[in-house]
C-alpha cells in the first residue's frame, strides 16, 4: 500500500523523483489509470490469497486495551506533514531537497511539542526510535543515488525490513521459511494482477 501514492514508501519516492512524477500523477498518468490502482488490484487478489492460506485459522483473537487518546496534536502534526509532502511533489518534482526539509520541520516540531507539552525527554524519545529501519533507509537512498548518478538504475526494494524490525521488537522473530511460505504466493498473486493491469492499460 505504500508503493500506491508518491509519498507512501521510498521506493515510491525514488520512481517519481527519477521520473519527475508529481502527487496525482500516481493515480492519473498521462490521461490513463496509474500505479494506485494497479496496487489496489493486486491487494484485493493477494488478499484471496492471504485468506486461502489463514482459512483453517478460527481461533479468538486476543482483544488489546485501546488507550483513551490523550490528544490529537501528533495526529494533526503527521496528517499536515502528508498534506505537506504531497503538495511538495509540485514544487520539487525531483525530490531534490524540499522534502527532506519538510520532515526536518516536521520531526523538530514533534520533538518540541514532546519536550515542552508532556514535559519528556528528547533524548529518551531519540532513543526509543527505530534507529536500524532509520539507517537501513538512509542507506537505500545513498545506494540508490549513487547507481543513478553512475547511470545505472536498477533498485532492488526491501522495505519489508520495516515490520520485521517492529515485529522483533515486539517479540516475534519472523524465520526465513515462514516469510518465504507467505511471501511468495502473496508477491506472486499481487504482481500478477497488477502486471496483468499495467499491460491492459498501458499495453496497446
Amino acid at each position: 500500500q505504500g508503493t500506491a501514492t508518491l509519498i507512501g514508501d521510498p521506493p515510491s519516492m525514488l520512481l517519481g523523483g527519477f521520473a519527475k512524477m508529481n502527487f496525482m500523477d500516481f493515480f492519473f498518468y498521462h490521461g490513463r489509470p496509474g500505479i494506485f490502482f494497479a496496487v489496489e488490484l493486486g491487494a484485493i487478489v493477494s488478499s484471496a490469497v492471504l485468506y486461502f492460506i489463514f482459512r483453517h485459522h478460527r481461533e479468538k483473537v486476543q482483544l488489546i486495551p485501546v488507550e483513551a487518546v490523550r490528544s490529537w496534536v501528533p495526529t494533526g502534526i503527521l496528517a499536515t506533514l502528508i498534506v505537506a509532502l504531497a503538495l511538495s511533489s509540485f514544487a520539487d518534482t525531483g525530490f531534490s531537497y524540499l522534502a527532506g526539509i519538510i520532515c526536518m520541520i516536521f520531526g523538530i516540531i514533534a520533538l518540541l511539542w514532546e519536550r515542552f507539552v508532556n514535559r519528556a525527554s528528547i533524548v529518551e524519545g531519540l532513543k526509543s526510535l527505530d534507529w536500524e529501519t532509520t539507517f537501513f533507509l538512509m542507506g537505500v537512498f545513498i545506494l540508490v543515488g549513487s547507481i543513478t548518478a553512475t547511470g545505472c538504475i536498477e533498485v532492488i526494494s526491501r522495505a519489508n525490513i520495516v515490520a520485521c524490525g517492529i515485529l522483533k521488537k515486539e517479540g516475534y522473530t519472523v524465520r526465513f521459511g515462514e516469510f518465504m511460505r507467505i511471501g511468495v504466493p502473496f508477491t506472486l498473486a499481487a504482481v500478477t494482477a497488477a502486471y496483468l493491469f499495467v499491460w491492459w492499460i498501458w499495453g496497446p
